[in-house]
C-alpha cells in the first residue's frame, strides 16, 4: 500500500490513489522519481494547474511537468489526473496531441509527465515567427486533424485556445483535456476570463441564464470545438490574438452573441476565409462537421503543391547568383514598396528572421504580378531595410533549398 494511502482519511482519495498504485505496479503508468528532474522552470500556468519545463537525470531530456492547485482536495486533483491519463491514452496515437508519458509525486502531490512542446504555446509561436501560408496551412491542417481524432474518440475538448495548444518542431500538439469533463460535473461559474473570443457563444447564452435574459440551456458539443477551431485559423493566418486591443470582458461576449467576428485579413485567400467564417457562425447547426474542416483543409495543401505560385518558386536563379552587389545598390527604388520597418525593430531580429521578410516580400510582389525586371529593385530595398548582405542572402538561401522564390 502507498505511504500516501496512510497518511490520508479521505475514502475518494485513497481509491485514486490505490488506482494510481496499481496501474503503476502493473506498468500501465511509468513512475518518475522527482528528484532525478533538474533544471526546473516555470513555462505556463492556468486556473486549474502549473506546467513546468524539466531535465531528466543524466541526459538532454525534457519533459513537462503539469501539477494541478486544488491542494486541499487532493482527490478532486487525483481523479483529474486519472481522466486526464485516460482520455489521453485513447489518441496517443496522433501525432498532434500531447503525449502523457507518466506520473511523479512532489511534496506528496501528484504530477503529470508529458511530452514537452519545445516551441511553446501557439500564441507565442505565431508572435516570434514569420510564417509563410505552406506553414499556416499546414498549422491549420494539423489542428484540425487532431481535433478529428478527438471527435472520433468521442472527445469534446471544450477549452481550445492558442494559450493550451503547443507546438514542437512546426507540429501542433493539442493539450490539457479537464476542462470537457469539469463542464458536465461542476454547478460553479467557469474562469473564461482570458478566452471569450474562442468560445462557443452558446455558452454565453448558458451564463446570462443565471441572470434571467434567456429561458434555454444549450449544451456543448463537437460544434463547440468548431466554432474554437475557426477563430484559431483566423489567427493562423493574422498572426495576432482575437480581438487584439479589446477587454475580454462581459460587453465583448454580448457583442459576440449578437454576431461580432474579427474582420477579415485582406488578402486571405477564399476558402480559407469562407472556411473559417462558417466554423465561426453563430447557429451550431450551420457550421461544418470537423471531418469537413480537414478535408477542404487537406485541399487546399494538395491545391498549394501542384500550384506554381506558392512558396515553392525557383530559387535565384542565374540572372541574379553573380549579379555584383555594387551593380544592385545602383539600381533605382522600386517605387511600389515602402517598407516603414521600425529601425529597433530590425535590430533585434536574427538574420532567419530578416530573410524570411525579405522572401515574403518577393511572395506578396510575385502574387501582384510584377516582374523580375521589377522584383530585382526590391532585393536592393528590402537588403539596404534589414541590413543584409547579398553574401549573407546567398548563403542562407543556399542552405535552405527548399524554400525558393523565381527572382
Amino acid at each position: 500500500m502507498s505511504e500516501f494511502v496512510k497518511q490520508t482519511n479521505n475514502p475518494n482519495e485513497k481509491e485514486w490513489i490505490n488506482w494510481l498504485d496499481e496501474a503503476i505496479k502493473n506498468e500501465h503508468i511509468k513512475y518518475y522519481d522527482y528528484e532525478h528532474f533538474s533544471k526546473i522552470r516555470t513555462i505556463g500556468s492556468g486556473a486549474y494547474s502549473d506546467v513546468y519545463r524539466a531535465k531528466w537525470k543524466n541526459t538532454e531530456k525534457v519533459f513537462a511537468l503539469k501539477a494541478f492547485k486544488n491542494k486541499e482536495r487532493k482527490d478532486i486533483t487525483l481523479k483529474e489526473i486519472i481522466h486526464e491519463f485516460k482520455l489521453l491514452r485513447k489518441v496517443d496515437f496522433h501525432e498532434n496531441i500531447i503525449r502523457f508519458l507518466g506520473i511523479s509525486n512532489r511534496n506528496e502531490d501528484y504530477v503529470m509527465v508529458l511530452e514537452c512542446a519545445v516551441d511553446g504555446h501557439l500564441r507565442n509561436y505565431l508572435e516570434n515567427h514569420i510564417l509563410a501560408w505552406h506553414d499556416k496551412i499546414n498549422l491549420a491542417y494539423q489542428l484540425a486533424s487532431a481535433v478529428l481524432c478527438l471527435h472520433d474518440e468521442g472527445i469534446i475538448h471544450c477549452d481550445l485556445h492558442s494559450n493550451n495548444i503547443l507546438v514542437n518542431q512546426r507540429k501542433v500538439k493539442i493539450a490539457d483535456f479537464g476542462l470537457s469533463k469539469r463542464i458536465e460535473e461542476s454547478n460553479e461559474s467557469l474562469n473564461i476570463i482570458g478566452v471569450i473570443p474562442y468560445l462557443d457563444p452558446i455558452m454565453f447564452n448558458n451564463l446570462f441564464l443565471r441572470s434571467g435574459l434567456n429561458d434555454s440551456v444549450y449544451s456543448l458539443d463537437e460544434k463547440s470545438d468548431v466554432y474554437s477551431v475557426g477563430v484559431l485559423l483566423w489567427e493562423i493566418y493574422s498572426g495576432q490574438p482575437p480581438f487584439h486591443g479589446k477587454s475580454y470582458d462581459k460587453e465583448l461576449a454580448l457583442q459576440i452573441l449578437d454576431g461580432l467576428r474579427e474582420a477579415h485579413i485582406p488578402n486571405t485567400p477564399v476558402d480559407y476565409l469562407h472556411l473559417y467564417s462558417k466554423c465561426w457562425d453563430g447557429d451550431p447547426y450551420k457550421r461544418p462537421h470537423i471531418g469537413e474542416v480537414v478535408q477542404v483543409l487537406k485541399g487546399m495543401i494538395s491545391e498549394k503543391e501542384d500550384d506554381n505560385d506558392n512558396i515553392e518558386y525557383k530559387l535565384i536563379d542565374e540572372d541574379l547568383l553573380g549579379f555584383p552587389y555594387s551593380d544592385l545598390l545602383n539600381l533605382p527604388d522600386p517605387g511600389f514598396l515602402d517598407l516603414h520597418v521600425p529601425n529597433d525593430f530590425i535590430v533585434d531580429l536574427k538574420i532567419s528572421d530578416k530573410i524570411s521578410m525579405i522572401i515574403m516580400s518577393f511572395i506578396n510582389i510575385t502574387n501582384e504580378g510584377k516582374t523580375r525586371d521589377q522584383r530585382r529593385p526590391v532585393l536592393k530595398n528590402c537588403l539596404l531595410t534589414y541590413n543584409v548582405t547579398l553574401e549573407e542572402f546567398n548563403e542562407w538561401l543556399n542552405n535552405n533549398s527548399t524554400i525558393d522564390i523565381d527572382i
